[in-house]
């Protein structure tokens, strides 16, 4: 089998295994397709809930300040 496909198979699986485990899954993954392919990063959130969880609101985050004092002297 292609390594490709193998890869393929193996997304299958965990997908089907994690649902077997979660149903709340299958509604999560149903958002993640109905989304707009716009390339919004909000409305990537969708997909990210399922496969980047950490990254859901993090645009919505206020700036952080980060202070440099000086300049780097040999960049």
């Amino acid at each position: 089998m292609c390594t490709a496909l193998a890869g393929l198979e193996k997304i299958k699986v965990e997908i089907e295994t994690r649902a077997a485990k979660d149903p709340a899954l299958t509604g999560v993954l149903e958002a993640a397709a109905g989304t707009s392919l716009s390339g919004s990063i909000k409305d990537a959130e969708a997909f990210w809930k399922v496969f980047f969880p950490a990254g859901v609101g993090m645009m919505d985050k206020k700036d952080e300040v980060v202070e440099i004092p000086s300049r780097w002297p040999t960049p």
